[in-house]
């Protein structure tokens, strides 16, 4: 976890491979998996949909969670409790979804928070990305690409 909180403070993001065990991300993927009748075409402040993205998404009751997503929120719960207090974030609230991109689907260029369109939901302090992709290559698409000036 220091590994994280030092990238986060110097460079402003962190990678991390390897976050959780093989077997929970096995089990993660398994769950997903089975919850994919559940995602929805994906939207942007709000929306239903839109032509920034293409994806599918599926949001994630942290109070409904399931066993086998169980040690990814406690993980989670651990890294922003330190955060809060190593780098005094003052996190007011959390909120998870899973995302699945279909061949051509795509997420164009965009800023996390959303100060410019909606200035009182600009409130993310913090975005975690983690990869359900257990082969994945450049030659597959779909890296994600920060920018962080």
């Amino acid at each position: 976890m220091n590994e994280i909180e030092d990238e986060l403070s110097t460079k402003g993001y962190a990678l991390v491979d390897s976050f959780l065990p093989p077997a929970t991300f096995d089990k993660i993927s398994t769950e997903l998996g089975v919850a994919r009748a559940e995602f929805k075409p994906a939207g942007v402040a709000g929306a239903t949909s839109s032509p920034d993205r293409k994806d599918l998404s599926f949001w994630i009751d942290e109070g409904k969670v399931s066993p086998e997503l169980k040690e990814f929120f406690e993980k989670i719960t651990e890294l922003t409790d330190r955060l809060k207090v190593s780098l005094a974030l003052p996190f007011q609230q959390r909120e998870f979804h899973a995302a699945l991109y279909p061949v051509g689907a795509y997420y164009r260029k965009h800023q996390d928070t959303l100060a410019e369109t909606m200035p009182l939901k600009a409130t993310r302090l913090l975005s975690c990305v983690y990869y359900l992709n257990r082969h994945w290559s450049e030659q597959d698409g779909g890296e994600l690409v920060l920018y962080t000036d």
